[in-house]
């Protein structure tokens, strides 16, 4: 078996774009919706790495990044982070 990949994107489209991606590469990949359900997946086997969409406003996934990262220190994480239309609009009346 390839190397295992936890996704971990809300957007169910694009979760699906990243995922086709990475098993047409030879990964072995499960996803999650949010950071909570990734963690109900890390007792159950050994991921190579994360991929994880990662809200910072709300500073909540900074302390989920931290219990993934508590699970297994050499874990290698791929943030993808994206402004939310909210704060892209309060960014450009500035």
């Amino acid at each position: 078996m390839g190397n295992r990949v936890l996704l971990v994107d809300w957007d169910l489209r694009l979760q699906g774009l990243y995922r086709n991606a990475l098993e047409s590469e030879g990964y072995s990949v499960v996803t999650a919706s949010d950071p909570k359900e990734a963690l109900d997946y890390l007792p159950q086997g050994r991921f190579d790495a994360i991929v994880l969409e990662l809200e910072v406003t709300n500073g909540l996934d900074l302390t989920y990044l931290i219990e993934f990262l508590g699970t297994n220190r050499n874990l290698k994480v791929i943030i993808n982070s994206r402004r939310s239309e909210e704060h892209t609009s309060e960014l450009q009346s500035h």
